[in-house]
């Protein structure tokens, strides 16, 4: 178990490392991609958590990369293979 004092800290840094996303918002915008594009929402919700946290969202995945052409989110994807 950590000291009081060590845990405080520990939590100070995680929190400053780490970024918070609405989930809300998440689900909202991830089911509207998935209808739009036929991804599932699986799926979308990696690549609309990626667009929140301004990453790009590496995958193997060339049916989802397929499906995402011509969209504005096909530009935070990239192909592992391409990497």
């Amino acid at each position: 178990m950590l000291p009081m004092p060590l845990a405080t800290e520990s939590l100070a840094m995680l929190a400053e490392i780490l970024t918070f996303i609405d989930v809300e918002t998440l689900v909202c915008n991830s089911v509207t991609l998935s209808l739009a594009s036929g991804a599932s929402v699986y799926d979308t919700l990696y690549i609309e958590a990626a667009k929140m946290v301004g990453c790009p969202m590496i995958t193997s995945d060339s049916r989802l990369v397929r499906k995402m052409a011509g969209r504005a989110e096909a530009d935070i994807l990239l192909q592992l293979r391409q990497l």
